[in-house]
């Protein structure tokens, strides 16, 4: 059954701005389109330059019987995002949110969720069953990983997803065929917690504050630690990664990681998302910045935020 929670254009805006901190991002850099999530359960949108005033989209997060888990776009007008409770998935039209319980009733809730295309996105449930929704149905739910908790996943395409889970295996999904785990690396002791791909070919993981590539079907060998927990990854392409350390930030050329000055103003980076044109990130103060070829620059800030004070 699904119930319009908010209504209205993109600039929208409620009486009293909440503290709004970034807990999922998701960009289409190209059209200067985004979505970000707070884990209190407000959303805003980034859209015609500036961004909106965040409206609240999870009442139960407001009294703390769930958390907004994350955010995904297939284009300006689909966004999925979901909470941590079975029967709350959300859904982004372009001008309004709508709310569907009956989505996954016996999966403990969408653990992580991909949208690659408008039509087309796959979701990770708590008991790792993964389920996809192709033009607004939703298939069955079937079992991906006996071994743990799938707390990652990315679908760059609609025929191929990565997903890793909380003990360090890796799962592809070639063509809705997904394949056995497989062990990432042996030194993971947090599981993977990002992963972020720009096709099938290129993949990054991290767990902790390491992290591994996966080209052309093949997991490198050795991880490259950054120093510190990474708490947000995204690739634009083979050659460009952006990856968050709080107040670290890193940038991948395709070669090495090097440590980036992240032009912050007052808060920690949170969230990011990277595709053509650059990468965007928005940190615990509501400021977004945009990175392109070495230069930040600013994205605007969430209005009742610190950053638009």
């Amino acid at each position: 059954m699904a119930l319009v929670v908010f209504t209205g254009s993109a600039t929208a805006a409620t009486p009293t701005p909440p503290r709004f901190s970034s807990d999922s991002l998701s960009c289409l850099v190209g059209q200067r389109f985004c979505v970000a999530v707070s884990a209190n359960g407000y959303a805003t949108v980034h859209a015609d330059g500036k961004w909106s005033t965040p409206v609240e989209i999870d009442l139960s997060a407001a009294t703390h019987q769930s958390t907004l888990n994350g955010v995904s776009c297939g284009s300006t007008s689909r966004c999925i995002a979901w909470d941590n409770l079975a029967e709350n998935e959300f859904f982004f039209n372009g001008s309004k949110w709508t709310i569907d319980q009956s989505l996954d009733p016996n999966g403990g809730g969408f653990q992580a969720v991909s949208c690659p295309a408008w039509y087309q996105c796959t979701a990770i449930n708590y008991i790792s069953d993964a389920l996809t929704d192709s033009y607004g149905f939703w298939s069955a739910s079937r079992p991906v990983d006996p071994f743990a908790t799938v707390q990652a996943l990315d679908c760059p395409t609609t025929s191929f997803c990565l997903a890793g889970d909380a003990a360090g295996f890796a799962i592809t999904d070639y063509n809705g065929r997904w394949s056995p785990p497989v062990r990432v690396d042996d030194s993971l002791d947090n599981g993977i917690s990002a992963i972020s791909c720009t096709s099938a070919a290129f993949c990054m993981e991290a767990n902790g504050s390491r992290v591994n590539t996966f080209e052309k079907r093949v997991w490198s060998k050795q991880s490259m630690g950054l120093g510190r927990s990474v708490r947000g990854l995204s690739c634009a392409t083979s050659t460009s990664c952006l990856a968050l350390g709080g107040h670290e930030t890193y940038f991948y050329n395709g070669k090495k990681w090097k440590r980036v000055p992240y032009s912050s103003t007052g808060g920690a980076s949170a969230s990011v998302s990277c595709s053509g044109g650059g990468c965007v990130v928005l940190d615990t103060a509501g400021n977004a910045v945009r990175y392109s070829r070495e230069t930040w620059r600013s994205f605007g800030a969430v209005p009742g935020t610190a950053g638009a004070a």
